[in-house]
């Protein structure tokens, strides 16, 4: 069973991409080259720089002096994100935190500093002689006291193959604008903090992890009336087994087809299918081209499979909504790791046929690293 032609190849550029997943108009730290990090790494905001926006959390204390209360505050906003995504570095601390300011990084790096010498956080080595950062026993006490259900993060692997994943996840989420969403990274969910419904768990009633079979890497939802609307995201960067490509396959059929979460308020409405590219070696773009090849070709044997009983005007109008609401996303992502800045992102639309993946294949594998290489 083949969809009708009239649905056919959309890009989506840039501009529209960013909409969907805003990045910061001003430039990343990543994107600096490496002396110019070094330097900027070295120098701490001035004392009149600008303060970045307040963020009103539990455990501010009334009476203090103005800047005492916003420093305070400040170690409350830093607690508070490395409960909910496990760990973090000092730059997506920063980016979190301060999102709008220039100095979110340096301001980051002395918040963590100080959190350090309190006793409140962890520093854990990682690869390339990276740092993240992660809850100690007595900073979750100091969020359980302020009303966060919070647990120390010292339990966690940051050393093992599956940081490099957990770094893109954490980085991707960071990367939507938050006004109007909650997100919940993969950290939240594997802790039973996520939005689905409530199921038995060693600590009582708390949300599922899953659902139709399928743990998400990370999500973020936004309230249309009485509805909840989910974005799904999944980080992509290695070759899948073929039992796991299948899973994910059925999932994104099965999932757009009937996006109302049972025993919930949740819709599913939109899923992001994450890559990466480090634009520093050509080569890796395309290596990137094989990975979307068998997903999509993945998404056709599950479409056909599941629609095989019904009726054309019925597919076509599923083909539509599912054509609109799956996305590839490509990431820059260089040694450190870093991120640089602008995502690249298609449309599930634009390669459905094999027509659009054989133009994907010349603009990723072809005029991808001959533009590269002509730099």
């Amino acid at each position: 069973m083949h969809i009708h032609k009239k649905e056919h190849h959309m890009r989506i550029n840039k501009h529209l991409f960013h909409r969907l997943v805003k990045v910061p108009q001003a430039p990343l730290d990543e994107t600096l080259h490496s002396d110019q990090r070094q330097a900027q790494a070295e120098t701490e905001p001035p004392d009149n720089a600008p303060e970045p926006p307040r963020i009103a959390l539990p455990g501010a204390s009334p009476g203090l002096p103005p800047g005492v209360a916003r420093g305070l505050e400040n170690e409350q906003a830093v607690l508070v994100s490395l409960h909910e995504y496990g760990w973090l570095t000092a730059r997506q601390v920063g980016r979190l935190v301060w999102r709008e300011s220039t100095y979110g990084f340096q301001m980051g790096r002395r918040v963590l500093r100080r959190l350090e010498k309190k006793g409140l956080v962890v520093k854990r080595p990682l690869p390339r002689k990276a740092s993240a950062w992660v809850l100690s026993t007595r900073g979750a006490q100091q969020l359980r006291a302020s009303g966060i259900d919070a647990r120390r993060g010292t339990d966690q692997r940051v050393d093992n193959i599956t940081w490099r994943h957990r770094w893109l996840v954490n980085e991707f989420l960071i990367l939507k604008d938050p006004t109007g969403i909650t997100k919940y990274s993969e950290y939240a969910i594997l802790a039973h903090r996520g939005p689905f419904a409530l199921t038995d768990t060693p600590r009582g009633r708390r949300p599922d992890r899953k659902w139709l079979g399928k743990i998400p890497d990370a999500l973020w939802t936004k309230q249309d009336g009485d509805v909840a609307l989910v974005s799904w995201i999944e980080v992509e960067r290695t070759h899948k087994r073929p039992a796991d490509l299948k899973q994910l396959c059925e999932f994104i059929v099965r999932g757009m087809h009937q996006p109302v979460i049972a025993h919930s308020v949740l819709e599913l409405s939109k899923i992001f299918l994450v890559y990466t590219w480090d634009s520093q070696r050509p080569e890796t773009r395309a290596q990137v081209y094989p990975l979307i090849r068998a997903l999509v070709r993945g998404i056709r044997a599950a479409f056909d499979h599941h629609f095989e009983p019904y009726d054309a005007v019925t597919v076509d109008a599923y083909a539509e909504t599912l054509f609109e609401s799956v996305y590839l996303a490509l990431l820059d992502v260089g040694p450190g790791p870093i991120l640089r800045d602008g995502i690249q992102g298609w449309r599930l639309q634009y390669v459905w046929h094999e027509e659009g993946l054989a133009v994907l294949k010349q603009e990723l594998v072809e005029d991808g690293g001959r533009k590269h290489k002509r730099r």
